[in-house]
C-alpha cells in the first residue's frame, strides 16, 4: 500500500504493524524510487522525511536487539489498539498505577496524544524524562 503525504504517523503505523518485505526498490511510504534503510537494508524510503515517519514501528524490525525506549513500545501498542504488554512500558506510562479496569481510559490518554495531536515517541520519551528530572 503506498500513502499521499496527507496521511498520519499515527495512520502510517496501523499499516506497519505487520510490515511485508520490499520486493521493489520503491519507497514503502510513497512509492518514489528509493534507497534501502541504512540499518538493516530492509526497507525503501525515498527520503530522510519517509523514513522519519515510518520509524516509530519499524525501530521494532530494524536491528533487533538494539535498545527501545519505552515510549515505542506503547505507540506500539495504541498503534495496535492494546494495553502494553512490555512490564517496564506498564511501569513507565502508569499502567501499573492505575485499576485494572480504568487501563483502557489511559490507552486513550495516550491515543488523543498519538494520534489526535501528533506527540511522537521520542517526544513522549522526553516529557517523561522532565518529569523525572533526568534531562
Amino acid at each position: 500500500m503506498r500513502y499521499s503525504s496527507q496521511i498520519t504517523t499515527f495512520e502510517l503505523a496501523l499499516d506497519l504493524r505487520f510490515p511485508l518485505p520490499s520486493i521493489e526498490s520503491h519507497c514503502d511510504l510513497c512509492d518514489n524510487p528509493t534507497n534501502r534503510c541504512s540499518s538493516c537494508r530492509k526497507s525503501w524510503y525515498c527520503s530522510e522525511k519517509c523514513q522519519k515517519r515510518a520509524r516509530s514501528l519499524h525501530i521494532f524490525n530494524c536491528t533487533p536487539g538494539r535498545p527501545i525506549n519505552t515510549a515505542y513500545y506503547l505507540y506500539q501498542a495504541v498503534a495496535l489498539d492494546m494495553i502494553p504488554g512490555h512490564p517496564q512500558t506498564c511501569e513507565a506510562h502508569g499502567f501499573n498505577r492505575v485499576p485494572k479496569e480504568e487501563e483502557g481510559k489511559l490507552v486513550w490518554l495516550y491515543t488523543g496524544l498519538i494520534k489526535y495531536l501528533g506527540i511522537s515517541p521520542d517526544e513522549l520519551h522526553q516529557w517523561r524524562k522532565q518529569a523525572k528530572g533526568e534531562v
